[in-house]
C-alpha cells in the first residue's frame, strides 16, 4: 500500500509537470511563430520599400546587400513578373515561381518545404511596382522554421530534464514524508492489533490500518452487544427484585432505579433517571436521611408509608464510584414490610388482649384462694361457690391458653400430617362433645351429612367443625334449632340464635373480638374460636361465608373448592 501511495504520488507529479510543459511548449511555439510572422512582414515591408523595379539605384543586388546580414537567416527572393528569379540570397534557383502558393496568394503566410533548399520555410510575398507603374516584380521573404522552433525545442529538452529531476526528487521526498507520516499510523495499527489480538504489523500502512479498524469494529460490536445483553440481564434482575433499589450520585441525581422503586415513588424509570432525588418523595424524614448519607456518610433506616403500603427504606452511602469532593453517592434499598408491620401490630394487640383475658380469670382464682386461705369465707356453701368459681375461671384460662397454642401452631407454618378423613364422623363427634349444650337448650338438630372424604390434619378438622358447632350451640336460643348440611362442595351450619349485627360481621374473625363480651364470658367463650376457623380455612384454601340477621340466627358456610374465595358461588 505504501509503494502504491508513493508511485501514485510520483505519477501525479510527473503528469502534472508534463501537462504544464506541454502547455508551455504550445504557448512558446505559438508565440515564436507569431513573432516570426511579424518579423517576416517587417522584412517584406523593408524590402518592398527599398526595392524599385527597373531602377538603376534600388537594384535587386543592393536590396540583397541590405538584408544580407551574417546573423540573419532571412531569405530574400526577387522574382520577375514572368516568374523567373532575378536574385535570391540563399540559392540560385532557375525554376519558374509563379506556381508558388505565396505568389498565388500575395500577403498570405505559408509554411512549406522549399524544393530548392529542401528545408521547411515560412514564406510571405508581395508585388512591387516600378516608378512609372508600368511594370512590377514579386518580392518574397522567407525564414527557416527550425530557427523559429529552436526556442521551443530547447524549452522541450530542458523541460523534460526538469521533469525528470523534479519527479525523482518528489519520489524521494514523498517516500520520506510517507514513512514519517505513517509512523504514528503504524503505532495506532499496533495498538489496534493488540486490542483485537492479532499479530503486530511493524510496517503497517493504510491498508493494514483499514483491516485493523474493521477487525476492531467487529470486536467492539461484539463486546457492545455482549455489554448490552449483560445490561439487559442486570436490568431484568433488578426489575424482578422484590426490593426497590435507587442509586444516587454525589450530586443527588438518580443514576439507577428499578421497577419496584419506581412504583413505590409513583414514577416511571425512564422519567426518573437523571432527576434530582427530591422528585422521589415529599417525606421529610426520608429526604433528611438521604441528605445525611450524602453529606455526612451516615446510614439510616426508616419506614415510609404510602397509602396502605409500608416500606422499610435503608439509606446507605455508596463507595468511591459514586463519590466526589462534594459528597457521597447514596443507595436506597426498600422492602415492603406492610404485612410484617401488620403482623407485629397484630401480635402486640394479641399479647395485650391475651394478657387482659388471662388477667381476669387469674385475678378471680387468686382472689378466691386468698379468701379461702385467710378464712374470710367461712360457710360451706360460700366455700363451695368459691371453689366452683375458681375451677370455672381456671378452666376458662386453660381453654384460652389451649386456643392460643392452636393459633400459634397454625401461624408457625409447620406442616401437619394429613390423612384421609371422613368428615361426617368428625362432625358427629363434635356434636357429641356439645351434647350438654344441646340438651341444656333443648335444641332440635337436623342433619343432612353426605359421606365426604377429605385429606386434612385431624386436629384441624376437629378445630374447624368443633368451633362452628360449639358457637352454634352456645349462642342459640332455648328450644331453638340447629341444621347441619355436608356435601362434597361445602359444609353449612344454621342456628336460630342471637344473630350478628351487620356492623360486627366484618370483625368476628379477629382475635378476642366478641359481639357481646359479657355474654361470651358467661358462656365460657374465649374470643379465639372463629380466628382459628379462619386460619384453618386459609391454610386449606377454603372460603367462608356468613349470612346472619340480628335476633334471627346465623348461617356459616365453608366452601371446600371455591372458584372465587372472595365471592364463592
Amino acid at each position: 500500500m505504501k509503494k502504491k501511495l508513493i508511485l501514485t504520488s510520483i505519477l501525479s507529479v510527473f503528469l502534472s509537470l508534463l501537462l504544464l510543459l506541454s502547455v508551455s511548449v504550445l504557448l512558446v511555439d505559438y508565440s515564436g511563430k507569431q513573432s516570426a510572422e511579424k518579423s517576416l512582414r517587417n522584412y517584406l515591408a523593408i524590402a518592398e520599400g527599398y526595392y524599385v523595379p527597373n531602377s538603376l539605384v534600388y537594384t535587386p543586388e543592393k536590396t540583397k546587400d541590405l538584408l544580407a546580414n551574417p546573423d540573419s537567416y532571412v531569405r530574400l527572393t526577387i522574382i520577375g513578373s514572368d516568374g523567373y528569379v532575378k536574385i535570391d540570397t540563399l540559392a540560385d534557383p532557375t525554376a519558374n515561381h509563379l506556381d508558388r502558393p505565396e505568389i498565388q496568394n500575395l500577403g498570405t503566410i505559408y509554411y512549406r518545404r522549399s524544393t530548392t533548399l529542401n528545408r521547411q520555410m515560412i514564406y510571405l510575398a508581395g508585388k512591387d511596382f516600378s516608378s512609372d507603374g508600368t511594370s512590377y516584380d514579386y518580392v518574397r521573404v522567407a525564414l527557416p522554421v527550425d530557427r523559429v522552433e529552436t526556442t521551443t525545442y530547447s524549452l522541450l529538452g530542458y523541460g523534460f530534464l526538469g521533469i525528470a529531476l523534479i519527479t525523482i526528487l518528489s519520489g524521494f521526498l514523498t517516500a520520506y514524508l510517507t514513512k514519517r507520516s505513517l509512523k504514528p499510523l503504524q503505532q495506532e495499527v499496533q495498538e489496534l492489533d493488540e486490542i483485537v489480538g492479532e499479530e503486530a504489523h511493524p510496517n503497517a500502512d493504510v491498508k493494514e490500518l483499514g483491516q485493523s479498524i474493521s477487525k476492531a469494529k467487529v470486536l467492539l460490536d461484539e463486546r457492545y452487544q455482549a455489554l448490552a445483553t449483560e445490561k439487559k440481564k442486570y436490568e431484568t434482575l433488578l426489575d424482578e427484585m422484590e426490593q426497590g433499589l435507587v442509586a444516587l450520585d454525589s450530586q443527588g441525581k438518580i443514576q439507577l432505579i428499578n421497577e419496584e422503586a419506581a412504583e413505590l415513588f409513583d414514577g416511571k424509570k425512564d422519567n426518573l433517571l437523571g432527576q434530582d432525588y427530591h422528585i422521589l418523595s415529599t417525606n421529610e424524614n426520608l429526604l433528611l436521611a438521604i441528605d445525611k448519607a450524602m453529606k455526612n456518610n451516615l446510614a439510616s433506616a426508616l419506614d415510609v408509608e404510602k397509602g396502605s403500603r409500608i416500606s422499610l427504606v435503608n439509606v446507605s452511602p455508596l463507595g468511591e464510584t459514586f463519590a466526589s469532593g462534594k459528597g457521597y453517592g447514596v443507595c436506597l434499598l426498600s422492602l415492603d414490610v406492610t404485612e410484617k408491620r401488620k403482623l407485629e401490630e397484630a401480635k402486640r394487640d394479641f399479647f395485650a388482649n391475651a394478657s387482659h383475658e388471662l388477667k381476669s380469670p387469674l385475678t378471680a382464682v387468686i382472689g378466691y384462694q386468698e379468701l379461702l386461705q385467710n378464712g374470710t369465707i367461712a360457710s360451706d356453701e360460700d366455700k363451695k361457690e368459691a371453689i366452683d368459681t375458681t375451677l370455672d375461671e381456671a378452666r376458662r384460662m386453660k381453654e384460652i391458653i389451649r386456643e392460643m397454642l392452636v393459633l400459634s401452631k397454625l401461624e408457625s407454618g409447620i406442616a401437619r400430617e394429613k390423612t384421609d378423613l371422613v368428615l361426617k364422623d368428625i362432625i358427629l363427634n363434635a356434636l357429641k362433645e356439645n351434647t350438654s349444650w344441646i340438651e341444656k337448650k333443648n335444641l332440635q338438630v337436623s342433619l343432612a351429612l353426605a359421606d365426604v372424604h377429605f385429606a386434612m390434619a385431624k386436629e384441624d378438622a376437629q378445630n374447624l367443625f368443633g368451633n362452628l358447632i360449639e358457637n352454634a350451640c352456645k349462642y342459640n336460643k332455648d328450644g331453638g334449632s340447629l341444621t347441619l348440611e355436608l356435601t362434597p362442595d361445602y359444609f353449612r351450619i344454621k342456628d336460630t340464635g342471637v344473630g350478628i349485627a351487620e356492623k360486627d360481621q366484618s370483625r368476628i374473625y379477629e382475635r378476642f373480638y366478641r359481639v357481646d363480651p359479657a355474654k361470651s364470658k358467661a358462656l365460657g367463650g374465649t374470643g379465639l374460636g372463629l380466628s382459628i376457623v379462619k386460619h384453618i380455612a386459609l391454610d386449606y384454601h377454603f372460603a367462608l361465608r356468613l349470612d346472619s340477621t340480628l335476633g334471627l340466627g346465623s348461617t356459616f358456610t365453608v366452601f371446600f373448592h371455591p372458584k372465587n374465595p372472595a365471592n364463592p358461588s
